[in-house]
């Protein structure tokens, strides 16, 4: 067949590319066509996101598609999660969105929303474990609870990617496994739930018609068309949720398998049909995602490389010179093995600190361990310590969705870190499968291909992934090395 061609616009917390996709029937080819910066602004003590600019540079990367290759099928859209922009009456936004980082969202309204709703009701409603201060049914709560006015003046409530697509299309939707994300949705009927929605006090028109991955949103808008000098294309709901779409575009090839997604945050799980409804995943911060088509991810979400990224903006300050990743990971192997860790998923460890080396040095001393002074020391502390709560939690998360795991598919930027991925290897006793790097763009085309008929499954679709990617597998050495550390690794955990 003649090759056909889908764009992918991926936005991570970090940076956003779009990768244009050619597909000839048994592999997707992959091309950055464009990429940004991009990342929270702090003003007036709140944390912002930039989203005028990010909308403007995915439609940059459009329009940098559409030159280099005129007949594109379709475009689709991915970012993170938990953020969200209110659209008011007049169609207008209402204000930048806060970025989960921002300090408001860490207040803790969680004890008075349980007065109303019980935390072993909520989590059967949605299925989701109620962990994070910053999900938005919480925060919507605060906003309640604060009377501020923007909710008075709401028509539409979207999150990130749905906000992004409203500014192509004009169209209000929200894509399911974002949509999970609120807090708001029943898991039975995929829905938004009215129960909760009226102890919020929220009218459930001010939410979008949920639709799921592979359908249709619309088409970009004519003032969209004129402005970026392109002819209209239809827009796509991915997997708009960036870590269910990374899991979509996974490469399988073993029936029991796990995945680490590993960036600015890092996501370990599995793939269920249903959620799993125990209540001992309460205690543990495990929880369950919907995933592209429905699915489910039994997960757990870990401040990942944002804590290395901190350390560089620190050390660029200090020393004049932003370290590159790759240097970074060269110094790393150069330096003496466990000698100190952190438990990254201590929510110290996911804040906006200003000095994040001087903060991993304090955990050290708190925990009476020898605390990493130099760069290289500090580098190879908060790679173990990655490595090492991978574990922890992968263990956990098999025991309770009752299954072993024979490959662990490691993906995002981590799995261009050698040192990480033979290090998880080593510790876990599985092989890991590292890449593709661009997964999630991956998952994003594959949802297009879904769409426009060419593929009928993910099933189907991850065959296509498993022939267009260079899988790097690595298999475990030096185990009893890293078992010692392990236990160490427990101790520390369970004593902090």
């Amino acid at each position: 067949m003649d090759k056909k061609y889908y764009l992918a616009i991926d936005v991570g917390a970090s940076s956003g590319r779009a990768i244009l996709g050619s597909f000839d029937g048994y592999k997707i080819g992959l091309k950055e066509v464009h990429r940004f910066g991009n990342g929270p602004i702090e003003a007036a003590g709140s944390l912002y996101w930039d989203i005028l600019n990010i909308y403007r540079e995915c439609c940059a990367g459009l329009a940098l598609a559409k030159k280099k290759c005129p007949k594109i099928e379709s475009v689709a859209l991915d970012t993170w999660g938990l953020d969200f922009g209110l659209i008011g009456k007049n169609g207008r936004l209402s204000s930048n969105p806060l970025s989960y980082r921002d300090p408001g969202k860490y207040i803790d309204n969680r004890g008075r929303f349980y007065e109303m709703v019980p935390r072993e009701r909520l989590f059967g409603i949605t299925g989701i474990n109620p962990i994070y201060t910053m999900v938005p049914l919480f925060y919507l709560y605060g906003m309640r609870l604060g009377r501020q006015p923007e909710l008075g003046y709401a028509a539409k409530f979207l999150m990130m990617p749905d906000l992004l697509n409203y500014f192509f299309t004009g169209s209000f939707c929200s894509e399911f496994t974002i949509a999970n994300n609120t807090m708001l949705l029943d898991w039975k009927t995929k829905t938004w739930d009215s129960y909760l929605l009226g102890k919020l006090g929220l009218k459930k028109s001010l939410f979008p018609d949920i639709v799921m991955s592979g359908k249709k949103i619309g088409n970009l808008a004519r003032k969209v068309c004129t402005q970026l000098e392109v002819d209209s294309l239809p827009v796509i709901a991915a997997a708009s949720h960036d870590t269910t779409s990374a899991v979509a575009g996974l490469p399988v090839f073993k029936k029991r398998w796990a995945f680490i997604s590993a960036g600015t945050w890092c996501v370990i799980g599995i793939q269920t049909e249903d959620p799993l409804l125990d209540t001992r995943l309460l205690p543990t911060a495990i929880t369950n995602e919907g995933a592209a088509e429905g699915k489910n991810l039994i997960a757990k979400n870990l401040t990942g490389f944002w804590i290395l990224e901190k350390c560089r903006q620190r050390w660029a300050m200090d020393y004049g010179n932003l370290l590159g990743w790759g240097k970074l990971a060269e110094m790393a192997k150069e330096a003496g093995p466990f000698n100190a860790f952190i438990d990254i998923d201590d929510q110290i460890f996911s804040q906006n600190h200003d000095n994040m080396p001087g903060l991993i040095r304090d955990y050290c001393a708190r925990t009476k361990q020898k605390k990493p002074e130099d760069i290289a020391e500090v580098t190879r502390c908060i790679y173990e310590s990655m490595v090492l709560r991978f574990k922890f939690d992968l263990d956990l998360i098999a025991e309770l969705g009752g299954t072993e795991v024979d490959l662990i598919h490691l993906i995002g930027g981590g799995a261009k870190n050698p040192l990480v991925c033979q290090w998880t290897s080593n510790l876990t006793g599985i092989p890991v499968a590292a890449g593709p790097v661009e997964t999630t763009s991956m998952g994003n085309l594959l949802m297009q291909l879904k769409a426009s008929g060419e593929i009928k499954s993910i099933e189907e679709g991850r065959e296509i992934s498993f022939n267009s990617s260079n899988i790097l597998i690595y298999e475990p050495r030096d185990r009893n090395r890293w078992k010692e550390a392990f236990d160490d690794y427990v101790q520390i955990v369970k004593n902090n």
